[in-house]
């Protein structure tokens, strides 16, 4: 062993913690348990290589369950599908790639769906835990809401 190999020169970290509340692994690891990331400040990914193979798999299992379900129990998919959007209370973009892809449907399947479990531009607020139309909450952007509807918003101002 040289001197060099025992003197961290300019201090960069050779370890890091998965952030994954679920990894099985023993923290900190290597940085060579994680992948690239060039738009992270170290370079690197939050979740561990174990966590994001794991997660992948979980997604894929979870979608064969859901395309099995869409084809032998319609009515519980449709009010799986259903409760997922309602309870998105990031966005109300029916356009959301992710809740689209993982249970395969096209957008006007999507609105089909909703339509007929009558929840169709419906959302759960954050704070009185209660299902309302879109019509109840300020818009943030184009294509989202609060997370808090009118009348807890008025209430937290009189406050």
């Amino acid at each position: 062993m040289t001197d060099f190999d025992c003197v961290d020169i300019i201090n960069v970290p050779t370890t890091k913690s998965c952030s994954c509340i679920d990894c099985v692994q023993i923290n900190p690891q290597q940085l060579c348990n994680f992948t690239k990331n060039p738009n992270s400040k170290d370079g690197k990914e939050s979740f561990c290589k174990f966590c994001i193979s794991r997660r992948r798999t979980e997604k894929r299992v979870l979608q064969k369950f859901f395309a099995i379900m869409k084809t032998t129990h319609i009515d519980q998919f449709k009010t799986t599908v259903a409760c997922v959007y309602i309870s998105q209370t990031h966005t109300c973009n029916l356009k959301s790639k992710r809740l689209l892809n993982n249970f395969k449907l096209t957008e006007q399947e999507l609105i089909e769906i909703l339509k007929d479990e009558q929840v169709f531009q419906y959302k759960i607020c954050i704070s009185c835990q209660q299902l309302k139309p879109f019509d109840e909450y300020y818009k943030m952007s184009k294509n989202s809401l609060q997370s808090i509807c009118i009348l807890c918003q008025q209430d937290l101002y009189k406050k």
